[in-house]
C-alpha cells in the first residue's frame, strides 16, 4: 500500500514524540532502500526515523513475529502497565535491584550513575511477588546487583516462593569463588554474565577497563558453585563483532555456559561510541557466519524464526515467542563440532542427520522450558536481540514482549520501560516527580 508521505507503507502503530515523549501515531514505510518511522506531534511537528537499512530483512522479521492477542495491541499503553491480563503471556519479571555500579561503561542501556533512586527491600520485592499467579523467571538486575550487601537474602526469599532465579552481572564480585558459592547456597540457579571478548582490549574500549582475567575467574567460580551461565555480549562494530564466532565456540566448547546472549549496540541509555560503532541483529548474524566458517549462517536464524514460530502456536511456550526484535537460534552439540537445530527440520538435513534428530526428540523434555534448572548443556542457545530507542520505539510491538520490569509504575515491557518509565521508577520516598498510582499483575 502506497503511503502518502511517499514509499510503500508497512505497518501503522504508535510510538513516542522525542521532545516531549508523548504518544503519538506513526508510520512505518519503505522508501528509497530503507524502513523508515514517520509521526506526528500536534506540539513539536513531525519527524522521520531510519529503522532499518535493509527493507527485506526487517519485513521478513516481522512476518515471522508470532500473533499474541489483539488486546495486547489495543491496550491504553500509557495506563496499563502490565495489567492482569497479560501475565499470563509473562515470561520473565526483571527487577533493578539498585541503579549502583562499580564500572562506568561508555554504554549503558539503563545508564547507570544517571538518577538518584531508591533500592527496593527483599520484603517489597517479596510481598509484590507473592501476589501472582504464575511463577515467570525472575531475572534480577541493575545497576549492578551484587553491590547489594543483602543479594543472597533476597536470593533466598524469591526462591522460596518457587521461583527460578538469574542475576545479570559483570562478574566483578563473582571472581570470588565463596560469594559465587554464598549465592548458590541462596538458590540462584543462572547469571547472566556480561563477556565481550576475549582481549583486553576489548574490554577497555567497551568496559573501560581490563577485565579478561576477572571474566576467567568469575566463570571458573561459576562452575565449581554449580551456577549455570549466560554469557551476555554486546556487539560493538569494530571493536568486538569480529570474536562472536569464536564466542559461540567457546560456549559449545564449555559445559557449564548455556546460552549466549548478544546485544546490539543501540542510542538506549548511555552511548559514547556514536553511530559508526552501531550495529544490527543482522550485522551480528553475518558477522557470527563469518567467524564459525558457516557452521552458522544467516538463513538458520529465518528458518529457526519459522519453527519457532510453529511450536509457539502449536504449544504456547513463550520461550518460543518470535519478536521482531529478538532472534533466537538451538545449537547441538555433535562431539567436537555442533549444528544449528534447524537443519534437521530440513529434508536433506534430517535425513544427513538422523541420529541427531532421534537424540534431539529424546531431550525434548528438557527443552520445554530454557530456564530449567536440569539443563545439560548438550542442546544450547544462542540468541541476538535488538533495544527500542525512544526515538524509533513501536509501542505496539513493544506491549506485546513477554518479558517486564517490575517498577513503583508497574510491570512495564522493556523497551517501554526504558525509554519512558525508567526515570520515574523506584523514586527516593517522598519524591512525587510525575507519580502515578502503581498498577499491575497483582492479584490478592
Amino acid at each position: 500500500m502506497a503511503d502518502r508521505s511517499g514509499g510503500q507503507l508497512i505497518r501503522e502503530t504508535k510510538s513516542l514524540c522525542p521532545e516531549c515523549g508523548g504518544i503519538i501515531p506513526a508510520r512505518i514505510i519503505e522508501r528509497e532502500g530503507r524502513v523508515v518511522q514517520v509521526k506526528q506531534c500536534l506540539a513539536h511537528g513531525g519527524f522521520e526515523f531510519v529503522i532499518h537499512d535493509d527493507p527485506a530483512f526487517f519485513k521478513k522479521c516481522l512476518s515471522g513475529t508470532s500473533g499474541v492477542p489483539r488486546e495486547f495491541h489495543e491496550c491504553d499503553i500509557e495506563g496499563c502497565l502490565g495489567c492482569e491480563r497479560h501475565f499470563g503471556h509473562i515470561k520473565t519479571i526483571m527487577i533493578d535491584v539498585t541503579e549502583r555500579c562499580d564500572l562506568n561503561c561508555p554504554a549503558c542501556f539503563t545508564n547507570t550513575h544517571s538518577r538518584k533512586s531508591r533500592e527496593p527491600s527483599a520484603d517489597e520485592i517479596v510481598s509484590r511477588l507473592k501476589k501472582l499467579k504464575d511463577k515467570p523467571t525472575i531475572l534480577i538486575c541493575g545497576g549492578e546487583p551484587t553491590l547489594r550487601t543483602d543479594l543472597a537474602e533476597i536470593i533466598r526469599k524469591i526462591t522460596a516462593l518457587g521461583f527460578v532465579v538469574k542475576v545479570a552481572t559483570n562478574g566483578i564480585k563473582l571472581a570470588d569463588e565463596s560469594y559465587a558459592r554464598s549465592l548458590r547456597d541462596a538458590g540462584l540457579g543462572w547469571a547472566l554474565l556480561q563477556f565481550d571478548g576475549f582481549s583486553d582490549d576489548i574490554y577497555r574500549v567497551t568496559r573501560g577497563r581490563e577485565l579478561l582475567e576477572t571474566k576467567r575467574r568469575a566463570l571458573a567460580s561459576l562452575e565449581k558453585a554449580g551456577i549455570k551461565v549466560c554469557l551476555a555480549c554486546m556487539a560493538v562494530k569494530g571493536v568486538n563483532d569480529g570474536e562472536i564466532g569464536k564466542i559461540v565456540d567457546f560456549m559449545m566448547g564449555n559445559d557449564n555456559i548455556m546460552h549466549l546472549g548478544c546485544t546490539v549496540l543501540s542510542s538506549v541509555g548511555r552511548d559514547n561510541f556514536g553511530a559508526e560503532r552501531a550495529t544490527t541483529a543482522l550485522d551480528v548474524m553475518k558477522a557470527v557466519e563469518a567467524g564459525t566458517r558457516g557452521r552458522i549462517a544467516v538463513k538458520d536464524f529465518m528458518r529457526s524464526r519459522a519453527i519457532g514460530n510453529f511450536v509457539f502456536r502449536l504449544t504456547g511456550n513463550r520461550d518460543f515467542q518470535q519478536k521482531s526484535c529478538f532472534h533466537m537460534l538451538l545449537l547441538h552439540k555433535r562431539g567436537k563440532d555442533y549444528i544449528p537445530v534447524n537443519r534437521y527440520f530440513d529434508p536433506a538435513g534430517a535425513v544427513a542427520n538422523a541420529g541427531g534428530f532421534a537424540r534431539l526428540a529424546a531431550l525434548f523434555g528438557s527443552l520445554r522450558h530454557w530456564d530449567a534448572i536440569q539443563m545439560t548443556g548438550e542442546v544450547k542457545l544462542f540468541t541476538i536481540e535488538e533495544f527500542r530507542a525512544r526515538n524509533t520505539i513501536d509501542l505496539t510491538e513493544a506491549n506485546c514482549c513477554n518479558k517486564v520490569y517490575m517498577s513503583d509504575e508497574g510491570y512495564i515491557p522493556p523497551c517501554i520501560y526504558n525509554t519512558k518509565y525508567r526515570e520515574m521508577s523506584w523514586l527516593p520516598k517522598g519524591d512525587t516527580k510525575d507519580a502515578r498510582t502503581p498498577r499491575g499483575a497483582e492479584t490478592e
